[in-house]
């Protein structure tokens, strides 16, 4: 999994890695139904959600994004708050990108499309 990967690249303990790579073996959730719990159901995407560890480990992965997508607006293109340039913001896993054009918008979500791909996250467009 890239994301472990990833967390060896920026040196995190091989320990802590191990520990949560057991933790994201099997993912599975249990239905709330009128006779009480379903049967256990496994998780295909390997995310557990509500789970504060997985935001963390989101924001390890995603941290270099805002930088990447700097490179990637001109400053006319940008949101500006004070003179300081503002082009995403970001809240747990969620992104917010911001332009001031649509050509802007555009090379923003070119920069987070190619991001997204080098680290092998999928986009839930369901949610977009």
């Amino acid at each position: 999994m890239a994301l472990f990967q990833h967390l060896r690249d920026i040196k995190i303990s091989e320990i802590l890695i191990t520990t949560n790579m057991r933790l994201y073996e099997c993912v599975e959730g249990r239905f709330k139904i009128p006779q009480g719990l379903s049967n256990p159901i496994q998780s295909t995407i390997r995310v557990k959600k509500a789970c504060p560890l997985s935001t963390t480990l989101f924001n390890i992965y995603v941290d270099e994004l805002e930088a990447f997508l700097y490179y990637c607006l001109l400053p006319s293109d940008g949101c500006y708050l004070h003179q300081v340039l503002i082009s995403i913001l970001l809240f747990a896993n969620d992104v917010i990108l911001l332009a001031s054009s649509p050509n802007g918008l555009q090379w923003l979500l070119d920069g987070l499309a190619s991001f997204w791909d080098s680290r092998e996250l999928v986009l839930n467009l369901g949610k977009t």
